[in-house]
């Protein structure tokens, strides 16, 4: 694992998600190249959220816990984005897995192109209804490169292949 701090702030809103937060942030915690903090937005829960939140806060200082009274996910993403000290956001759910190499191949991009305003990347949908499988096959990561938003989305419209969700940016 690289020990360098990447210029993202990852900004996760988070309501009654005992189920899914320790594997979304273990995605965090175990990339190639850590982001430079996971903002953790409670929104209210009432279920162990918060207490999964505290024990991954303990144990890594660049977790950062956020409580407020449910005010629904807009609300807990504008909180993150007010504390976010990062150059740039990457927003994700609390039931979302990253690849290990996303926010490295980020800063690869970024380094490429110092100018990069917007980073977009693809998906993989998987059934929670159906038992979890774990695999070390990872999706590669095709680099493409747009020269303006109206490009890529332009790339999008044509392919069928525009989703509104900010995690995928």
């Amino acid at each position: 694992m690289m020990n360098k701090n990447a210029h993202v702030s990852v900004i996760i809103p988070c309501y009654n998600v005992r189920d899914y937060i320790a594997n979304c942030l273990d995605s965090l915690i175990n990339q190639q190249c850590l982001p430079k903090e996971i903002i953790c937005i409670d929104d209210g829960s009432t279920d162990d959220t918060l207490l999964i939140l505290q024990k991954y806060s303990s144990k890594y200082n660049y977790i950062k816990i956020i409580q407020q009274d449910n005010q629904g996910v807009s609300s807990a993403r504008n909180r993150g984005i007010e504390i976010a000290t990062a150059d740039f956001v990457l927003f994700i759910d609390s039931d979302d897995i990253i690849n290990a190499n996303l926010i490295h191949q980020f800063e690869s991009s970024l380094t490429s192109d110092p100018n990069l305003e917007f980073f977009y990347f693809n998906y993989t949908f998987f059934d929670v209804s159906k038992a979890p499988q774990k695999s070390s096959k990872l999706i590669p990561l095709v680099q493409k490169k747009f020269e303006s938003g109206i490009d890529l989305l332009t790339y999008l419209l044509e392919r069928k292949n525009y989703s509104g969700v900010v995690w995928r940016y």
